[in-house]
């Protein structure tokens, strides 16, 4: 068994959505927490699960009346195995 914890910086790669590039809306940079748990047996295989939550806004726009605090969050599930 292990677990795992600390921090994740993650980095905008250049995307469109409908012809419009993505960093028009959204920052370039995320800081986020990393919390995990998981298993690996003596031959090397192993499972895993962990939880991102992100820590600053990604968003880099405004609109009038609308809270625009938006954060990542993830969940990722792993299966793998070690040679």
């Amino acid at each position: 068994m292990y677990l795992e914890a600390g921090p994740q910086f993650s980095g905008l790669a250049k995307e469109y959505t409908d012809n419009l590039p993505v960093d028009k809306f959204a920052k370039k940079l995320d800081l986020g927490a990393v919390a995990g748990i998981g298993f690996q047996s003596s031959k090397g295989l192993g499972i895993g699960a962990r939880y991102i939550a992100g820590l600053s806004s990604v968003d880099d726009f405004q609109l009038s009346n609308v809270k625009t605090d938006f954060r990542s969050s993830v969940i990722q599930a792993s299966i793998f195995y070690i040679f």
